[in-house]
């Protein structure tokens, strides 16, 4: 059957306006929109398109109604891209900083060069799972981005588009709901088993990053968390130390770093007591800063008071620790284990020495027991909650 031309019409038997058949293949349907009973708008001439006749016609009963009934609302011309600057300039104020930082890189990176150029009433479903596909695999030169950035792009994007449901009022629903997302693959816990601790301790003596990689070891922090440790938040007299804040660059061109709150304060934010064996090292690393103070003069400087510091004070960039890390463990026949495997390392020892999983999860600073149970429930049996003398003891014996 041959296809009609967009010149073509046909008037419907039944009033319902003039069918029109468009060059793309969609359908048009020319009607006269009745009088509003609530505003006293007069009727007006106006069009519909569906990919069929009867989406058209369904589209235009629907509008028809919701104009009898006052809820209908025109479709905004309005650039996404345009309303990706309204928001920012209206919605992010009173957000961390760290939080910004990442949403405007989630926006420049991802929604102004997928999104930006279509109008708010062009966002659908199906337009936004086709951008998610190509971001996923990737085009040209850009290699493809993982699920678990899909679904933070998502996540920024459905609450971006929500302010413009309410209260803006730009569309009437929000497109991203019900958008299938890639599955996040949940990587395996791995740990610096009981038979290999000796040959890591070994292998990291005398190294540079030793107190730090010693540190976490047995104590668990995130890498943030670590470098961004100061030496207000030890407290030698009571033996404790305090995480509250983490060490991040900025996520933009020559980004620096600075101390930041953690992301969670109520649940990240905690006081641990860690192994004598630990405070001793720290005693030292303060000792050997002292002496770097004295030798450099005015050339050292530690403006934030970081823990862990190159000899000059200065802090310790996460690649620059990372990257020697990841030599010695190869050269431990250990390639699979990550720095972040050095907290879930910790958290086992504490397991295995007498920490009940609720003292874990404090140690960590998991939000929930269930992310503790996930990885510690059946690493070991459960034991009755002792002292961190146990683990001090499991540490020294590593030592000698």
């Amino acid at each position: 059957m041959p296809k009609k031309k967009a010149s073509e019409l046909k008037r419907a038997r039944n009033g319902a306006g003039s069918v029109q058949f468009l060059d793309n293949g969609k359908v048009r349907i020319l009607f006269m929109m009745p009088a509003n009973p609530v505003t006293g708008k007069p009727p007006y001439r106006t069009s519909i398109d569906g990919d069929t006749a009867e989406a058209a016609r369904l589209a235009m009963s629907k509008r028809i109604t919701a104009v009898s009934e006052n809820t209908y609302q025109k479709p905004s011309y309005m650039t996404f891209g345009t309303w990706l600057d309204i928001y920012q300039n209206e919605f992010m104020d009173g957000i961390k900083e760290s939080t910004r930082i990442a949403y405007e890189g989630i926006i420049n990176r991802y929604l102004k060069p997928c999104f930006g150029k279509y109008r708010l009433f062009e966002l659908n479903p199906s337009l936004i799972k086709s951008e998610y596909n190509k971001l996923r695999k990737g085009t040209g030169k850009k290699s493809g981005i993982s699920p678990k950035t899909i679904r933070n792009v998502n996540g920024l994007m459905h609450n971006i588009l929500e302010k413009a449901v309410e209260p803006y009022r730009h569309i009437q629903r929000n497109p991203v709901l019900g958008i299938s997302l890639p599955r996040v693959e949940k990587r395996e816990a791995t740990v610096i088993e009981r038979d290999n601790v000796d040959r890591f301790l070994a292998a990291i003596r005398g190294h540079k990053y030793e107190a730090l990689y010693f540190f976490d070891l047995f104590c668990g922090l995130r890498q943030g968390e670590a470098l961004g440790l100061t030496w207000k938040d030890v407290d030698f007299k009571d033996g404790l130390i305090t995480v509250r804040h983490q060490l991040q660059r900025e996520k933009k061109k020559d980004g620096i770093y600075r101390l930041v709150s953690l992301k969670n304060d109520d649940k990240s934010r905690r006081t641990i007591k860690p192994p004598r064996a630990v405070l001793d090292m720290l005693r030292h690393v303060k000792a050997t800063q002292a002496q770097w103070r004295l030798t450099l003069g005015s050339e050292y400087n530690n403006p934030m008071n970081l823990v862990f510091t190159h000899e000059n004070g200065q802090h310790l960039p996460a690649n620059t620790v990372y990257v020697p890390f990841k030599k010695i463990v190869r050269g431990l026949g250990l390639g699979d284990v990550r720095f972040h495997d050095l907290r879930t390392s910790a958290g086992l020892y504490a397991r295995e020495n007498g920490a009940s999983l609720k003292e874990i999860q404090l140690m960590l600073g998991h939000s929930v027991l269930s992310t503790t149970m996930d990885i510690y429930g059946t690493k070991s049996e459960y034991l009755e909650s002792r002292t961190a003398e146990n683990l001090d003891a499991f540490i020294r014996s590593r030592m000698a």
